[in-house]
């Protein structure tokens, strides 16, 4: 994955690279200053949430967000993720086929609706096969949102497998990604059953 980075005021590069360079030590960060604005780019196998979370705590007065629709935001800073064509993790399984292109902005904190809750039911598709999957939330005795999981039902306690959220769409986005890893162990078992049957319909 490609990381820039776009301050748009070189008086806050120093933390930024700081949070940056703290966490990247796989790979070189370049840094190309353009008038009173600065460009980093670096390269990463890994998300880059653990530097968010740095810078994030740095600018108490800002927050992230993936929407300018509302206009007049005042940005600090710009983050375009580039995840290339092809690219696979680390036992050379394949992400995607095409470049994947996501932005965000560290802007000025203000009034904003709150995020929309995704629907806790999802489909995540195994070739042409939809499987289905659902996210559990709970509210803790603090009023406070959390991901939880099975088993259900009368006289149960569900287990809390997330840390705990002011709202519920942390909350679930942090429900799904541990989630993930049972996905792609079912996805794997999913192959193999498409194997056996390939095997079977030769003979």
């Amino acid at each position: 994955m490609n990381y820039t980075y776009f301050v748009h005021d070189t008086e806050h590069l120093r933390k930024i690279r700081e949070a940056i360079t703290a966490n990247l030590t796989n790979h070189p960060l370049y840094i190309f200053q353009i008038g009173t604005c600065a460009q980093m780019q670096f390269d990463s196998n890994e998300d880059t949430y653990f530097i968010d979370e740095t810078i994030a705590a740095e600018f108490s007065e800002y927050d992230f967000t993936n929407d300018l629709s509302t206009g007049n935001e005042e940005i600090l800073l710009s983050i375009t993720r580039v995840q290339s064509p092809c690219s696979s993790d680390d036992w050379g399984r394949s992400w995607n086929e095409d470049a994947l292109i996501s932005e965000k902005y560290l802007v000025k904190k203000r009034e904003r609706p709150p995020a929309q809750v995704p629907h806790r039911t999802f489909w995540v598709f195994f070739g042409e096969e939809p499987q289905e999957y659902k996210i559990h939330l709970g509210l803790t005795t603090t009023y406070e949102y959390v991901a939880i999981d099975g088993p259900f039902g009368e006289g149960l306690n569900p287990k809390i497998i997330s840390e705990s959220y002011d709202n519920p769409t942390d909350a679930f986005w942090a429900g799904q990604r541990i989630l993930k890893p049972k996905i792609e162990l079912d996805f794997e078992g999913w192959q193999k059953q498409q194997k056996k049957k390939r095997r079977s319909n030769r003979k």
